[in-house]
């Protein structure tokens, strides 16, 4: 039987809209949606009491409001806080991530210690004893000033805490690596006099005119 171009692609569409209409595709489906699940290194979400917390993502300058699902002490979901005033129950996708970031396998768990040119795992006990030595020789020493810390923002709890931990070794240089924030601060500064970062009041402006910026998604917190 010699089959011609046109008797081929009539087979060919014929079978799969054939196939398309019988249970076959939709039980595969089902079958593999049930094998995954069976893969030993597929996660399973714990058993236990489950719990709500409001906080707030840190991942952008954006400061939405999340609501973490967790199960005992273990976080399991982050979707956006509804009725926040940032985000009203929305998210982006780095924001869902943020268990992924707390939980990745690849994360860094212990300290490490340069050794040689390599970073070798040393304990939490030697860590803290190492550190607790090398400040008490600064500060023996005199030279408490050469102790620094550089974070990416001066914002927030942790900021606040390394700048407290810097106060009482001595030292107050808490540097925050240069970013586009500066060059808002400095141009509130000047025309208003006032330290701070400017916001944007979308919601009641009359009239927005945008060269292709992303104001709501790059400009920080709007």
């Amino acid at each position: 039987m010699k089959i011609d171009r046109r008797s081929f692609l009539s087979f060919t569409i014929g079978g799969a809209a054939g196939t398309a209409l019988t249970p076959l595709p939709w039980k595969i489906t089902d079958d593999l949606s049930i094998w995954t699940q069976m893969w030993p290194w597929t996660p399973v979400p714990p058993d236990g009491e489950a719990s709500y917390v409001n906080s707030t993502c840190s991942l952008c300058p954006g400061g939405c409001g999340i609501t973490v699902r967790k199960i005992d002490d273990r976080v399991v979901k982050v979707e956006g806080m509804k009725g926040h005033p940032v985000n009203d129950g929305g998210i982006c996708v780095l924001g869902l991530s943020g268990t992924q970031l707390l939980y990745g396998p690849m994360r860094v768990k212990t300290p490490l210690k340069k050794v040689n040119g390599r970073f070798q795992k040393i304990s939490w006990d030697d860590a803290i004893a190492e550190i607790s030595s090398k400040l008490g020789e600064l500060r023996s020493k005199g030279k408490s000033h050469k102790l620094a810390c550089i974070s990416g923002t001066d914002r927030g709890t942790v900021a606040e805490l390394l700048n407290r931990f810097l106060s009482v070794c001595g030292s107050a240089n808490f540097i925050r690596t240069p970013s586009m924030q500066d060059s808002y601060e400095l141009t509130l500064h000047l025309m208003q006099g006032v330290a701070g970062i400017p916001g944007f009041d979308v919601e009641n402006a009359d009239f927005i005119l945008s060269f292709g910026s992303g104001i709501i998604d790059g400009w920080g917190s709007p």
